[in-house]
């Protein structure tokens, strides 16, 4: 069974992430396929357009049909075991993490390092090691996206070399200006966590010593205190939120500025009759 990296490992969260790699690398296979079906898809509608609807060939139009229904089922059944593969990567992955810190928890030896109150060890151990399950993503998506991007390049410079060499090139700007633009919600969520364990850790703290603080007559001072902490979690959570709208919204922003600009230059190309109708669709779906 594949473990998990020592903890001093430089390289641990990339270790962690492919520690399941008999679950991730066929989930990054599966949605890449899914992906480059999606991008076969308005070819297949192009060539039945100029082929079949074009010439009036009704043979040509079921045959291209035919070949769009195996391309749909194809797709269907990849995207489906490819998400069932990651889901299964990134269940388990966070199973071994939290019975790692679980363990390491209850090592008769002691837990070395900084003294954590039990609140800091459950928040470690619940949110914090989701957070480095999620990371199983990078290892699936961006496989398939880089694929699809790839196919479509290519394709689209099959039809004008100088528009397939706009999109190659405007792909990775478009994931560069996301990555510039995630940078706040990086730190912000980083922010959140930590006020997030404080929150909990406090209340664990408070239950675990709610009797001795009801005979201190020191309920008021905790609640207040405890206020004080949950506010400012959920001002943390408010903020990494927002960063997180603006990230999306810049994202978007730049995927619709990059589409159109594609659909336009072929719209261009179509009407200089560089371009046929079928191609326009291929280039633009």
């Amino acid at each position: 069974m594949p473990t998990l990296p020592a903890p001093d490992d430089p390289r641990w969260l990339l270790k962690t992430v492919f520690s399941r790699r008999s679950w991730t690398i066929p989930a990054a296979v599966l949605m890449s396929i899914s992906f480059l079906c999606n991008g076969v898809t308005p070819v297949i509608v192009g060539r039945a357009i100029d082929d079949a609807i074009a010439r009036g060939e009704v043979s040509s139009l079921v045959k291209w049909l035919l070949i769009l229904v195996a391309v749909f089922a194809v797709n269907a059944l990849a995207a489906w075991w490819g998400r069932g593969f990651f889901s299964r990567a990134m269940l388990v992955i966070g199973h071994d993490l939290r019975m790692e810190v679980t363990d390491r928890i209850q090592d008769p030896r002691g837990m070395a390092g900084q003294r954590r109150t039990a609140g800091e060890l459950l928040s470690i151990a619940s949110s914090d090691t989701q957070r480095v399950a999620d990371a199983v993503l990078m290892t699936v998506f961006p496989v398939a996206e880089v694929c699809a991007i790839v196919y479509v390049a290519v394709m689209t410079a099959r039809i004008n070399i100088w528009l397939g060499i706009a999109i190659f090139l405007g792909g990775p700007l478009v994931v560069w200006i996301s990555l510039r633009a995630a940078k706040p919600l990086r730190k912000r969520s980083t922010r959140r966590q930590a006020a997030l364990a404080r929150a909990s850790a406090m209340a664990t703290d408070v239950v675990q010593g709610l009797r001795i603080l009801k005979g201190l007559g020191a309920i008021d001072t905790v609640r207040g205190r405890y206020q004080g902490v949950s506010d400012e979690a959920y001002e943390k959570t408010v903020d990494a939120n927002g960063a997180r709208a603006r990230l999306n919204a810049t994202t978007d922003a730049t995927g619709s500025i990059y589409v159109i600009a594609v659909a336009l230059a072929a719209g261009a190309l179509a009407l200089s009759s560089r371009m046929s109708v079928g191609e326009l669709i291929t280039v633009v779906g």
